[in-house]
């Protein structure tokens, strides 16, 4: 864009401010609220199976999945144009505006970039590339302190085989973040490598009921021998998996 004439590049900003106006205006979870209550279109087996498990179902022999996998296929369906229609038809005055005024909640749920950074340490976990992991996962506490950032530390120490380091760390942090359940599963991984069963298995159950739809609810009834290797493993949402092609 340096290269642009001056009011190429300042019409290129323009219209990218302009396409995401409607989401901050009109919320679009109403929206997304509205098309899930319809009924969820026909596709075929190989369709369904390229999407997430929460997003299919089978009724009797037909597969179905939810509108948007099948409405996002048509550009006419794009945000800019549908948030503006629905407000039209309907205004939402309550949400009007509530994308420059979240909620603590809703604040949480947007921390994208958190999100993606917290993705990578557990990816560096996963390769073993613990020098990234450490620094990525101090960038991430920087950033966005809290039980989980806390939870891919200690994960970064007992890959390591930092023992004195997790516990100093462990001991100076907060009593409402050391209550994190993530925290926890990373204990119990620590005790099952200490082969200390009666206490790992300890450790997982105070945090089942915070990762239902995980590896964690195998583990609680599995040998220790059998659980997975690193917390990233231990806590993977299957519902989000796709299949990967054949």
């Amino acid at each position: 864009m340096q290269r642009w004439p001056r009011a190429a590049a300042n019409a290129l900003l323009i219209v990218s401010v302009a396409v995401n106006v409607p989401p901050l205006l009109q919320h679009p979870v109403v929206s997304m609220e509205k098309e899930l209550a319809q009924p969820w279109p026909e596709v075929s087996a190989d369709v369904a199976m390229r999407a997430p498990v929460f997003a299919r179902r089978q009724d009797g022999g037909t597969w179905r999945v939810v509108p948007h996998l099948v409405t996002s296929r048509n550009a006419l369906n794009t945000p800019l144009l549908t948030l503006p229609r629905a407000f039209a038809a309907e205004p939402e005055w309550r949400v009007w505006g509530r994308g420059f005024f979240p909620t603590e909640a809703e604040r949480g749920y947007g921390r994208v970039y958190d999100a993606g950074l917290a993705d990578q340490v557990l990816r560096a976990q996963q390769l073993r590339d613990l020098a990234l992991a450490d620094r990525l996962a101090r960038k991430l506490l920087t950033l966005a302190p809290d039980g989980f950032a806390d939870a891919l530390m200690m994960e970064t120490f007992r890959l390591g085989q930092r023992e004195q380091d997790a516990v100093s760390y462990l001991t100076g942090l907060p009593l409402e973040r050391r209550s994190h359940p993530a925290i926890n599963v990373v204990l119990a991984l620590w005790e099952r490598d200490r082969g200390s069963e009666s206490t790992a298995r300890a450790f997982l159950q105070s945090s089942g009921q915070a990762f239902p739809d995980s590896p964690v609810q195998t583990a609680l009834t599995s040998p220790l021998s059998a659980w997975p290797s690193d917390f990233a493993t231990m806590t993977e949402d299957v519902a989000l998996q796709i299949p990967s092609a054949k």
